[in-house]
């Protein structure tokens, strides 16, 4: 830009180069017209002045020739940089791809961080069913195992009242023989008694 700026002001000087040619062409071409005397006297000088005026005319030209070199300098300054604008448009098109494919990679990136996400909880949901189960487990392994003991205990209530019986048929066991041994000694007795009775009958009868 700067130098499309130089070139613009470079065509500026080459103009006003060209308008004061012209002017002076025409203070030129002024100078005959105003010329006192006889006219043939002022031939040579009008062919002089008319020299002078093609000589300007010749400058003004080159200096219009060369404006108009410094506008196509200025031209293709401007082509220059519409052409890097362009470029610099297309880097910034490329970039912008680059940064949506590199959101898209993030997305893509969140995705898959989010399926282990679910993944581990998931895991951690059955590891949290298994234990409920284990827990339910224990649980019915402890009833269980109160169950047996509560039988244990009724078991063992059963053998006491069994061994009381025992007891008992042994406390009766005993009352019998006692009682034998009881009516043994009331048959001795009688046996005695009747012993004594045979002899006073024969006692008496004698």
């Amino acid at each position: 830009m700067a130098d499309f700026a130089d070139a613009l002001g470079d065509a500026a000087d080459a103009l006003e180069d060209g308008a004061g040619a012209v002017g002076d062409a025409t203070d030129v071409f002024g100078d005959p017209v105003d010329a006192e005397g006889d006219a043939a006297d002022d031939v040579p000088d009008v062919a002089g002045a008319v020299g002078d005026a093609a000589d300007v005319v010749g400058d003004a030209a080159d200096a219009v020739g060369d404006a108009t070199d410094v506008v196509g300098d200025a031209v293709g300054a401007v082509g220059d940089a519409a052409d890097v604008i362009g470029d610099a448009a297309g880097a910034v098109g490329d970039a912008a791809d680059v940064v949506g494919d590199a959101a898209g990679a993030v997305g893509d990136a969140t995705d898959v961080v989010g399926d282990a996400a679910d993944a581990v909880g998931d895991f951690s949901d059955a590891v949290g069913d298994a234990a409920g189960a284990v827990g339910d487990t224990a649980d019915a392994v402890g009833g269980f195992a109160d169950a047996v003991g509560d039988a244990a205990g009724v078991v063992a209530d059963a053998a006491g009242a069994v061994g009381d019986f025992v007891d008992a048929l042994g406390v009766a066991a005993d009352a019998v023989s006692n009682f034998a041994d009881d009516m043994a000694g009331v048959a001795d007795a009688v046996g005695v008694a009747a012993d004594a009775v045979s002899d006073f009958a024969d006692a008496v009868g004698d």
